[in-house]
């Protein structure tokens, strides 16, 4: 996940939840996907995977560096391990492409010192699993994940990137694992991204979006999951899914997926976050007109963009649930039988207040807050209540949203890190 300074953050965003659309929600099925397909996912898979990804090895991922190729070649092999066609560059899963270096960040050389980032070429990897229905299978859903990371400190230490975004690209591999072992393809193609240049601002996505290896114009809407594998609070964690309200179509499935598993799910609109951002806002950038797209988030920012994201600190039960609810919902959208329009989205009203105010609630639900957190919980709690009855959010002091925000995101969840490591999931 891109993310700016802080200051310019509390100086241009604020929080808001899901608003929804006055279009009619369209038809849901129920998903083919079986429990037999959702409970083969191996927390054992994904730890070797994101412990590979995170090693000191590795030195951060940066684009470019010795640690990003060894990243890339391990995830090759990854790949190639699983029933998928390649999609990249001349019948491999590579997909090169020109980048430009970020020099204000560093990277471990060949000999191991510190360097400036001196990328030149990034590459994403692109896999196919084919669409299960001839009629539907020249229509495209694309899942990616960013590989890369920020590289090293100027003083050596490592920006390992564990939750953002090994994790990420670990469940994306295991998805693809189930979904192609199981034969459980959806109607639709589903194509996997594993980004490189997400922490540079996109450019892996950028650059596969504006020459794709299958047609553009079938390319229906994209998803991204990014962070992935932490709790907000150490007993209180929940999955979050940005820019729904961009399409009405989009916005049902997502909702009646998380009716698939035992789990919290909100529902952010995107514009209210601007300067934070992943691979899944190229749908709207490199489109004309836009596509929809999603972003995946396990809100649990203690350690985000710090030497302390390490692959001990990921909550591997929250990483899996996340992985099978993320299989559920691809195999929906790949089944929905209609169209997947991208609409304007609607300023937040009602349904934010509605929204921020059950994110609060589960604030309260923990037990670790303090006296003082808890009262400003329940002061945010009535705020929101105040915004559902009003309809608006200009019944708030300005900057009381974004106050909310920085309270959720940051402030609790560096103040109740949690247990490290937590607690390992049986297979």
């Amino acid at each position: 996940m891109t993310r700016p300074p802080r200051s310019a953050l509390l100086a241009l965003c604020f929080l808001a939840v899901g608003c929804p659309s006055e279009e009619p929600d369209p038809p849901v099925e129920e998903t083919g996907l079986s429990d037999e397909v959702v409970d083969a996912m191996s927390p054992t898979q994904l730890k070797a995977d994101v412990d590979f990804l995170a090693d000191d090895a590795l030195g951060g991922r940066i684009t470019g560096s010795p640690g990003a190729i060894a990243a890339r070649d391990y995830l090759v092999g990854r790949l190639g391990e699983l029933d998928l066609e390649p999609l990249g560059d001349g019948g491999s899963f590579v997909y090169e492409y020109a980048t430009e270096p970020r020099t204000d960040r560093f990277q471990l050389d060949e000999a191991g010192d510190v360097v400036p980032n001196d990328a030149t070429v990034g590459y994403d990897l692109v896999a196919l699993l084919p669409g299960s229905d001839p009629l539907l299978a020249d229509e495209y859903i694309v899942l990616a994940a960013h590989y890369d990371h920020i590289g090293v400190e100027s003083d050596g230490r490592i920006n390992n990137g564990a939750f953002d975004d090994a994790a990420g690209s670990a469940a994306l591999l295991e998805i693809a694992r189930v979904l192609s072992e199981f034969d459980a393809a959806p109607p639709r193609s589903i194509v996997f991204v594993l980004t490189d240049g997400e922490e540079n601002g996109h450019t892996g996505m950028a650059a596969w979006l504006d020459a794709p290896t299958v047609p553009a114009a079938d390319i229906q809407l994209g998803l991204s999951m990014d962070p992935l594998g932490r709790p907000m609070l150490p007993d209180v964690w929940t999955t979050v899914v940005m820019g729904t309200e961009r399409s009405p179509e989009l916005d049902a499935l997502v909702r009646a997926s998380s009716d698939a598993l035992d789990m919290e799910l909100l529902l952010i609109h995107r514009d209210v976050v601007p300067l934070f951002s992943s691979d899944q806002d190229e749908f709207y950038e490199s489109f004309e007109p836009e596509r929809p797209g999603a972003w995946v988030v396990n809100p649990g920012m203690s350690w985000y963009h710090t030497v302390n994201d390490t692959a001990d600190t990921i909550d591997y039960r929250i990483l899996l649930r996340s992985a099978q609810y993320m299989a559920h919902l691809l195999h929906r959208i790949g089944s929905y039988d209609g169209t997947f329009t991208y609409q304007v989205p609607e300023p937040p009203g009602t349904q934010f207040g509605l929204d921020a105010g059950r994110l609060f609630e589960l604030v309260l639900s923990s037990e670790v807050l303090t006296p003082d957190e808890r009262a400003q919980a329940l002061a945010f709690a009535d705020d929101f209540a105040e915004v559902a009855q009003a309809g608006t959010v200009d019944v708030l002091p300005p900057g009381r949203v974004v106050e909310a925000l920085f309270f959720v995101l940051f402030d609790l969840t560096e103040a109740h890190p949690g247990p490290v490591p937590p607690p390992f999931p049986e297979e």
